[in-house]
């Protein structure tokens, strides 16, 4: 007899994307969020104008297509958040201090500075 596989359905990736996100926010960052705090940050990544200054979120450079790259303000942090703009959803959390390309300057503090 022959064992049957179980079918993935689209919906699996965004659920797999946001609980890897999870655990890399309380590897990283040391914060622990609710599911439904994840897809919060990912709507204010989809609708940065419509954020109040103080938390809106700052584009800090595209990896792809479908991938951006995004510094959110949360609990008094910057979240580096990697962000699906084909499924809404947050792919994963960046360390903090990530090296991008090029310098990122966030008022008085300098992030993503590579030599």
């Amino acid at each position: 007899m022959s064992k049957r596989v179980k079918r993935r359905s689209v919906k699996d990736k965004p659920i797999a994307q946001t609980l890897h996100t999870k655990r890399r926010l309380r590897e990283r960052y040391g914060i622990t969020l609710k599911v439904c705090e994840i897809r919060e940050l990912a709507v204010r990544i989809k609708n940065p104008a419509k954020q109040p200054e103080e938390s809106r979120p700052v584009f800090l450079a595209r990896q792809s297509v479908r991938l951006t790259v995004w510094a959110v303000p949360f609990g008094g942090n910057r979240l580096i958040l990697v962000y699906d703009g084909l499924r809404g959803t947050i792919t994963t959390a960046l360390p903090p201090g990530t090296g991008l390309r090029t310098p990122i300057v966030f008022k008085e503090e300098t992030y993503g500075i590579r030599v």
